[in-house]
């Protein structure tokens, strides 16, 4: 049996206290279309969506003191995903893959000119084989086109083809009108042939139970069966995209043309919204994001695109800030929430949404070891600790193996050595020096997933009565030991999730060298483990 340990690891040095919320679970993305939040005042068309009064309800979650901005957090400053990088499905594709992947069109996934891609790199991919569950909740798919009704079960397709047209005898749930607009350029699965089963239209593809109407997105919600990640587009009337042909009175005010589409994305969104929030899935650390696909009418700073969060663990109360965020900073957040890797294209150089949430909900790896701080006392180790230069009883020497991938929380090296029946280590280089006294904290986070070689999470800890392997953690200077520490092993099922901390004696001769980790795995006889350090 090969046990993989899949580890996120946070350093930090003399953090203060602070409340934390809870580890985010679920993620519903609701994906709307064409508008800037913000954009020079003489660009009028399309309106910008902050402070439209075309969007109320939107407007209202990011106004603080509104009951509705209790659970809200948005950005400020976030930008397209790259410069140029238009129309729409290059955008989707970036959701998934960090990257347009050489798109520039919004051609179907298959057919001429057709962009489909093979690469086995993208978000819903990674969790698919970890074992964690997406699906792609699509407005006027699977539906009878008479009367907007769900097709059974059995009848479900993956969408690789848009469709669009006017119910005989149904209308809108949202917009009450009797018209329907799918585009897979807005559906971002449905462009990977891992997620969307290959070009096959049938009933029989693999994929087609992922790619569900949005009607059943209530069902699910009520009987908390969603998915964990859950990606949700309302129509091209819904998503802020078109406006209706006959437009849309929206709370008494008639709109037409660009602010009538405003207008039905509001109200789609004031719907839906409030139904995710009254879920059990919400409730339980879920996180509501509301997604702007691209900017209009140039990719510079002065226009930025909506990214609001709603979430029990956002800071809450519209809390804003000015830092530079794009979709690869929402692909590098779900990669960390799921514990999903290698860090995708442009999520590895990318700043996650974590300072939107509440300490602890999002594991911030990366903005804290740019910008470390340090303070303590003067100390000597605690007794649990070994203080030396020679490796601790039962430490083999240091021995890596060649690198699988490069660490975005180390970017200069990253092992991942296995181990067979036998030790083996890991060692990771940081930017951040020692210094006497500092008080230093090695923080496991949520725990050490036990896996399979394929990603399946098989116990959540240790493997117990399999055969417990050892993990140690030690930190240094990359050549020279400062401590060590035995990781207990704790029941099976357990989490290995203790803060380990230790201050540096101020005679230290680590002190102003980089400080290096190290995590040191042993396997009892008959056994093989690896583990490796990802986002």
């Amino acid at each position: 049996m090969k046990l993989s340990f899949r580890t996120t690891i946070l350093l930090t040095a003399g953090l203060a206290c602070q409340a934390y919320g809870g580890s985010v679970k679920t993620i519903f993305v609701i994906a709307m279309e064409n508008h800037n939040w913000t954009q020079p005042s003489t660009q009028t068309s399309p309106a910008q969506i902050f402070g439209n009064p075309a969007a109320p309800y939107v407007n209202s979650l990011v106004t603080p003191g509104n009951p509705n901005a209790a659970q809200t957090s948005y950005a400020s400053n976030y930008l397209n995903s790259g410069i140029g990088v238009h129309p729409s499905a290059p955008n989707y594709i970036w959701a998934e893959a960090g990257s347009n992947l050489g798109i520039f069109n919004d051609n179907n996934p298959f057919g001429t000119g057709g962009s489909n891609q093979t690469t086995l790199n993208s978000l819903s991919n990674f969790l698919q084989k970890s074992g964690k569950t997406w699906r792609s909740y699509q407005e006027d798919i699977d539906v009878t086109l008479t009367n907007n009704q769900p097709l059974p079960l059995n009848q479900y397709t993956v969408p690789l083809v848009g469709i669009s047209g006017n119910f005989t005898t149904g209308t809108n749930a949202y917009n009450g009108s009797n018209q329907y607009n799918y585009a897979p350029k807005h559906n971002p699965m449905v462009y990977f042939t891992t997620t969307n089963g290959g070009n096959d239209a049938t009933t029989s593809n693999p994929f087609a139970h992922n790619y569900v109407p949005l009607q059943q997105l209530a069902t699910d919600l009520a009987s908390n069966t969603v998915a964990q990640y859950n990606w949700i587009t309302p129509d091209q009337y819904n998503d802020m995209h078109t406006g209706l042909t006959a437009g849309f009175t929206y709370h008494g005010t008639p709109y037409t043309g660009d602010q009538a589409g405003v207008a039905q994305g509001d109200n789609f969104l004031s719907i839906v919204v409030p139904q995710i929030m009254a879920s059990q899935a919400y409730k339980n650390d879920g996180a509501i994001v509301i997604w702007w696909d691209e900017t209009e009418g140039g990719d510079d700073p002065g226009r930025t695109l909506g990214e609001i969060i709603i979430s029990p663990d956002a800071k809450g109360n519209a809390y804003t800030n000015n830092i530079l965020y794009s979709h690869s900073s929402d692909l590098l957040t779900m990669q960390e929430v799921f514990s999903v890797g290698p860090c995708l294209l442009g999520a590895c150089t990318a700043t996650d949404l974590s300072d939107l949430f509440k300490p602890g909900a999002i594991l911030d790896i990366y903005t804290f070891l740019q910008n470390p701080t340090f303070s303590g006392t003067p100390g000597t180790c605690p007794t649990s600790w070994i203080c030396s230069g020679s490796p601790a009883p039962g430490f083999s020497p240091y021995a890596p193996t060649t690198s699988q991938y490069a660490s975005p929380i180390f970017p200069t090296m990253a092992y991942s050595p296995t181990v067979y029946g036998g030790s083996g280590v890991m060692r990771q280089l940081t930017s951040m020096t020692w210094q006497g006294g500092a008080t230093y904290t090695f923080n496991l986070g949520t725990g050490l997933p036990l896996h399979e070689p394929d990603g399946v999470t098989l116990v959540a800890g240790w493997p117990g009565t399999q055969g417990a392997a050892r993990l140690y953690l030690t930190m240094g200077t990359g050549y020279g030991q400062v401590a060590a520490f035995d990781i207990p092993s704790p029941a099976p099922g357990g989490f290995s999730n203790l803060p380990i901390t230790f201050t540096l004696p101020t005679n230290s001769p680590a002190i102003g060298q980089a400080i290096g980790v190290m995590l040191y795995v042993s396997a009892p006889s008959g056994y093989s483990a690896n583990f490796s350090i990802m986002p």
